[in-house]
């Protein structure tokens, strides 16, 4: 991504040509849940199912589930999902939320704050 896109989206004229390490934010889903509030990019996911059945889950960009599909998971039972979504990730405008549609699932994504 150029210097110009990334000021497109608001970013300041110092922001950096190489993007800074992401932070990890752990969760746990039986249920959809907001991950956070501030705008983001999504560098990537790892995520473990531990329930009975196959976990799916959407993540928005967004507050809650009416926002844009950014990326999705999809699990079976007893497996793990993790993708790295380099070099650039993608950009989340207002926060990122995650929806579960199915099972229970420990994971956590790599997002670094805007």
């Amino acid at each position: 991504m150029s210097m110009a896109q990334l000021q497109s989206y608001g970013l300041p004229d110092e922001w950096p040509a190489v993007l800074p390490p992401a932070q990890p934010i752990p969760f746990t889903a039986a249920a959809s849940k907001l991950l956070t509030n501030k705008a983001c990019v999504l560098m990537g996911w790892s995520n473990q199912n531990h329930g009975a059945g196959s976990d799916i889950l959407t993540f928005i960009d967004g507050s809650d589930a009416n926002g844009q599909v950014v990326g999705y998971s999809r699990m079976a039972t007893g497996t793990s999902d993790t993708e790295i979504l380099a070099p650039s990730g993608v950009i989340c405008q207002t926060g990122l939320f995650v929806e579960m549609s199915a099972g229970t699932t420990n994971g956590v994504v790599y997002v670094i704050i805007l």
